[in-house]
């Protein structure tokens, strides 16, 4: 008697221990559905893009995002063409602030945080997607500054603000590095993705930022996007612009110098009022 009741509690407790099993991976198959089931993919030739939505963001939200990825990533496979060959896969995760002390720029992530707090129109998404798209280019964050910006800005062309613009109002109260510097990868790890972000840092950084963007969108409106990709392969664009565009960087410098101060003499009084009262409102 006692052995039969035994046996019947050790078949209960196997038969409970599979009910409970089952019940464990319906539940985790669930949860792994229900993740899924938040995130958009997007399809362009043979690239996927997955928009991670770890911070639970609506649908409406999540159909504005993925227009504009849609949209940046056409525009970058367009502008690289065949230079470079991209990654199958790329995935912009959306998450929240909070989960970071730092949030990294634009052009060194595949985050995009607080998505639902931000304008997303002025989000450069063409930055990150050359980064997510392109890990192998051997000269960003210059070169992806470089581009990204010349394709985010391009299409309102003469109703907002140049990067040549932005550069020549930043100068006037910010010091930046020498392009020796700006065009090592070194610096802008030590001083913008690890710097503290504390309200100088910042608005020195994106001085430097202007910089790089107003040197670059020079080098393509006057030498054209092919040879500005020509860059994206060299380790280091001091030593190969000359190899590229026939000219040292020192030369070329002091044309996009001489450039950007005709640019500046042209402004009216109006417009420069404007442009001071656009950078303050931007870091007060």
């Amino acid at each position: 008697m006692k052995r039969r009741t035994l046996k019947w509690g050790v078949a209960c407790l196997f038969f409970l221990a599979i009910i409970n099993l089952l019940g464990f991976v319906s539940i985790k198959l669930i949860n792994e559905n229900t993740s899924e089931e938040k995130n958009r993919y997007i399809k362009i030739n043979n690239i996927t893009i997955v928009i991670q939505n770890d911070g639970n963001y609506d649908d409406v939200l999540l159909d504005e995002i993925e227009k504009h990825i849609t949209s940046a990533t056409e525009d970058v496979l367009g502008a690289m063409k065949s230079s470079i060959t991209p990654k199958e896969k790329a995935t912009i995760v959306l998450n929240s602030s909070k989960a970071v002390q730092y949030i990294p720029p634009s052009y060194v992530s595949m985050y995009l945080y607080d998505p639902d707090q931000i304008y997303l129109e002025d989000w450069n998404f063409h930055e990150m997607l050359i980064y997510s798209l392109y890990p192998k280019i051997k000269m960003r964050p210059f070169t992806t500054i470089g581009l990204g910006n010349y394709l985010h800005y391009l299409p309102n062309e003469g109703i907002q603000y140049t990067a040549h613009d932005m550069w020549i109002i930043h100068k006037k109260h910010y010091e930046t590095p020498d392009f020796h510097e700006l065009m090592t990868k070194d610096w802008f790890f030590y001083a913008i993705i690890r710097g503290k972000e504390d309200h100088d840092t910042y608005t020195q950084n994106q001085a430097s930022y202007w910089k790089i963007a107003s040197f670059s969108l020079y080098l393509i409106e006057h030498y054209g996007p092919k040879k500005y990709l020509q860059l994206f392969n060299h380790h280091t664009v001091e030593l190969n612009m000359e190899a590229v565009y026939g000219k040292s960087l020192a030369d070329l410098q002091k044309e996009w110098t001489r450039y950007t101060n005709e640019i500046e003499t042209t402004w009216p009084k109006k417009y420069e009022n404007d442009l001071e009262m656009h950078i303050q409102n931007l870091y007060e």
